[in-house]
Parts: C-alpha cells; structure tokens; sequence
C-alpha cells in the first residue's frame, strides 16, 4: 500500500514538473502588420517580448535601416525586402521602437527591465515612396541587440539572423 502512494506521489511530481513552465529567456516577435496609410506611406510594426529571469536587461530605442546583423551598434537595424528578398532602397524612412509598458524605465537612453521582468515591444516604421517608386515589399528586422546584466557586469549581445526571421512583417504594397 505504502509503494502505491509513493508510485502516486513520484508520478505527480514528475507530471507537474513537466507542465510547469521552465525558467528561461523570452525573445519572442509576437506580432506583425503591414498597412497601407495613404498612397505614399505605408506603416510596419514588429511586436516582440524581451525579459529574462535571472538578469537585468537593457533595449534599444533607436533604429536605423541598413544595419547588418554582424554590427556593433546599440540600434534596431531594419530593411525594405522584395517578393525576392532583396533589398529594397525605395523611399524614406522614420522608426522607433516603443513599449507600451508604463512601469518601464528608461535608462542611459535605453528601455531597462529589471531581473525577473519582461516587456512587449514594438518597432514601428512609417516608410513614404513617390508614385514612380512602387513595389511589393516586407519589412525585416536585420539587427536586434541587447545587454544583458548579471552581478554588474554587462555582457552585449543579439539576436541571430534564424531568430531574425520571425522579425518580418507581410508584405504591401508600397
């Protein structure tokens, strides 16, 4: 009787201990829109959530398209993609990244998380073309850095271009 009940009480704990969520990193895009404005300007936004566990955390705000995946600087780099996924230089472009969070910091000129705390972000850009420069197109985020804080020390870091992929917007044209 006794070996059923600790059979019972093991199984339960193994079961609960698969269903409960781990304590990991999330750096996930959670939503994407392209939408035609008017004739000349056209809105993308990427929302994704950022927030780790056991370290504090540092984001960008600023942005600036053409960054490379491979750059240094503390900024969202994004592209203009054709049908073929090549760059597209059409028009200009305006971005931000904001959070709608309203107990998030800004420090130093960037959004800071705390220990234990995520955010939902979203990078918006409002690109304007001339009549003459029409095309199909998607937005990418090319270059989405972030710092990490552990026991004071930073450590920079990003994400790669197969998690970038996720950071795409349906295409529209422009």
């Amino acid at each position: 009787m006794n070996t059923h009940k600790m059979k019972l009480v093991l199984g339960l704990f193994v079961f609960s201990f698969l269903i409960t969520p781990a304590a990991s990193e999330a750096y996930f895009s959670t939503a994407q829109s392209a939408t035609k404005i008017t004739v000349d300007t056209t809105l993308f936004t990427i929302t994704y959530k950022f927030g780790f566990l056991n370290r504090e955390l540092y984001m960008p705000i600023v942005t600036e398209r053409g960054l490379q995946a491979t750059s240094t600087k503390f900024s969202v780099g994004y592209d203009l993609l054709s049908e073929d996924d090549e760059t597209l230089n059409a028009g200009s472009a305006t971005a931000i990244v904001l959070s709608g969070d309203k107990d998030i910091e800004i420090k130093n000129g960037r959004y800071y998380l705390p220990q234990g705390k995520s955010a939902e972000f979203t990078f918006v850009a409002l690109v304007n073309t001339p009549a003459n420069e029409t095309a199909d197109a998607s937005l990418l985020v090319t270059h989405l850095p972030f710092i990490m804080v552990k026991e004071d020390e930073e450590i920079a870091a990003r994400l790669n271009p197969s998690e970038l992929q996720y950071y795409r917007t349906p295409e529209v044209e422009l």
